[in-house]
């Protein structure tokens, strides 16, 4: 005996077959409720060994300490790609520019971009572009920027943020902060060296050079304001924010490694001469601003010298 066919003649799956036939007596609309319950995790009509397993996967699911997209996002290759491509930005951008830097069509880099941000990567908003107003000005562009991270994207957690809090926590008290900066500035001449950072005896050319470098390593960082020898720094993706979040006591290398980045960044300045403090690097939703300060005059006297 074949399948029914309902509707122009088109035959139905079994499955749906079997649901519209069960649904239709007394019995089956009785077992039927609840179906639909979010309350209600697993149905009675669920073998006994399904259930047991969804409940495994329920429980491994608490350990997650990243959300399953945010994993699925950065695992993509081409979610990945695109990114990569915001994070060496430093203003928003709009679907048809990401469309153009990265050779694909504006629909299909719309629909990545969403995704990220769905993820959580990316912030949306609307604003007009070009610096008109008012009637006549045209629909607000949806714009795209890089949303702050306040954790890591790791699977499964390795938990180094609580491994790295054990070894602070036996270091000798009154050394701890001194030994945590000079951590942090050895990691930004790291950073630095990985990113293949060149010095600069102009102080602008060097702190743009150092943000460019950061954003070739999947992190965003913009320079906001420089007046003499104090300059303001933000950055959504701070490399160290999310070892600050969980574990505050060790903001001395934070601290440490902006100023390491400085060294190898700006010539002429040391990593001990800068002054770097973070106050936002524990606000939720806002980037984290880095407020520098370094003695201009060393890298003017290596600049004379060199030349």
């Amino acid at each position: 005996m074949g399948r029914p066919c309902l509707g122009r003649g088109r035959p139905t799956r079994d499955s749906d077959w079997t649901r519209r036939t069960w649904s239709r007596s007394p019995k089956g609309r009785e077992s039927s409720k609840g179906l639909n319950d979010p309350n209600r995790a697993f149905p009675s009509a669920f073998p006994a060994d399904q259930r047991s397993k969804a409940s495994q996967i329920r429980r491994v699911d608490r350990f997650f300490t990243v959300a399953l997209n945010r994993l699925a996002a950065a695992g993509d290759p081409r979610l990945r790609a695109l990114l990569q491509y915001a994070r060496g930005r430093r203003d928003p951008f709009t679907a048809a520019e990401a469309a153009i830097a990265l050779g694909v069509h504006r629909n299909v880099a719309r629909s990545r971009l969403d995704r990220l941000a769905e993820a959580g990567f990316l912030a949306v908003a609307r604003e007009r572009r070009g610096g008109r107003s008012g009637p006549g000005a045209g629909r607000p562009a949806k714009v795209y920027r890089v949303a702050p991270e306040l954790e890591g994207v790791e699977f499964p957690d390795r938990r180094l943020a609580d491994l790295i809090g054990l070894l602070v926590e036996k270091l000798p008290p009154r050394r701890r902060p001194k030994l945590l900066r000079e951590a942090g500035e050895d990691f930004g001449r790291a950073l630095a060296a990985s990113a293949g950072l060149k010095p600069s005896r102009n102080a602008r050319i060097a702190l743009e050079s150092l943000c460019d470098a950061l954003g070739s390593l999947g992190f965003q960082a913009s320079l906001e304001s420089l007046t003499g020898g104090s300059a303001i720094l933000t950055s959504p993706t701070c490399p160290l924010r999310p070892l600050v979040v969980r574990r505050p006591d060790t903001d001395a290398i934070d601290q440490g490694m902006w100023s390491g980045l400085v060294e190898r960044a700006m010539r002429g300045v040391r990593a001990e001469g800068v002054v770097c403090e973070t106050p936002r690097c524990l606000s939720k939703d806002v980037p984290c601003s880095i407020l520098l300060s370094f003695q201009l005059s060393e890298a003017k006297r290596s600049g004379r010298a060199a030349s």
